[in-house]
């Protein structure tokens, strides 16, 4: 069983979807509702937003899967599909550059996290 917990922030034209997965077999999908869940989870997208930068002009889908530990500390980071070589060099950096993410929360029991995030741009 994995733990999910879906997001989208709209910022002007770009936006985030998150899916968040724990790697062990306990059932913590229950914990999605949990404030401190949604609050790490919520830091995390901010740090991240806050060193994408993304190259404006047409509508581009990049979708990265990273794996983060307990402390919040980047174990593996990787572009699974992008629509341009520049965004997805972009979302890679801006994963980098925002870790370590912080200590999870009580709540999560799992030594690791894996996250799929879409940075997707969309032009006005």
């Amino acid at each position: 069983m994995a733990i999910i917990y879906k997001t989208l922030l709209i910022l002007f034209f770009l936006f985030f979807a998150t899916r968040a997965y724990c790697n062990n077999s306990t059932d913590i999908s229950a914990l999605n509702e949990n404030p401190n869940i949604q609050k790490y989870m919520q830091n995390l997208e901010e740090n991240i937003k806050k060193n994408w930068k993304p190259k404006i002009g047409g509508q581009k889908n990049t979708t990265a899967t990273f794996t983060i530990n307990k402390k919040g500390e980047l174990l593996s980071n990787r572009i699974v599909k992008s629509d341009s070589t520049e965004d997805a060099s972009e979302a890679a950096k801006a994963i980098e550059n925002a870790s370590p993410f912080g200590t999870f929360p009580k709540e999560i029991k799992s030594k690791t996290i894996t996250i799929e995030m879409n940075f997707v741009t969309i032009e006005k």
